[in-house]
This record gives C-alpha cells, sequence and structure tokens, in this order.
C-alpha cells in the first residue's frame, strides 16, 4: 500500500494533496473524493491539477497506470508497489 509519507517526500505533495491522491488511486471519482474531504469540486479541481504538475501526469488515469512516470519513479526510488502502480 502507498503509504502518505512517500508522497509527500518524494512529489512535495501537501497533506491535502496526498489525501486527495490517495482517494483517486483507490478508485474514487474527483467527486466522490471532494466530498468526504469537505471541499467542493472545483477545489479538488485545483488539487488535482497541481498533482499532475508535481508527478508529472496529464490525466487522472495516468496517476493508477503501472506505466505513469510516477510509478515507475516511486519503484524505482523505494521499490514501492501499489495495487494500482503495478
Amino acid at each position: 500500500m502507498l503509504r502518505p509519507f512517500f508522497l509527500t517526500t518524494i512529489y512535495r505533495l501537501t497533506s491535502a494533496e496526498t489525501d486527495l491522491a490517495l482517494r483517486l488511486l483507490a478508485g474514487q471519482s474527483l467527486t466522490a473524493a471532494a466530498e468526504p474531504l469537505g471541499i467542493t469540486y472545483e477545489t479538488a479541481r485545483s488539487r488535482l491539477k497541481s498533482i499532475f504538475r508535481k508527478t508529472g501526469t496529464h490525466r487522472q488515469g495516468e496517476l493508477a497506470l503501472p506505466h505513469s512516470p510516477w510509478c515507475r519513479e516511486l519503484d524505482g526510488r523505494k521499490r514501492i508497489r501499489t495495487n494500482r502502480c503495478g
């Protein structure tokens, strides 16, 4: 399981971005992830754009693909494997 520490350390995601990223990696839609975090869809969308910028991804689906830049880098740096990253 991907631990929040790695997202904040490797990609310098904020705790708010990390919370959102973990929900998206768990398969939640952006709308579904925003509600329990107590944020609007637009705020979630803004955070997602920041996550994309910091992780070198461009689409929500890329966050979970084994060949995406950030999954490869996570696996190479820390030998981390997630259910979504392969």
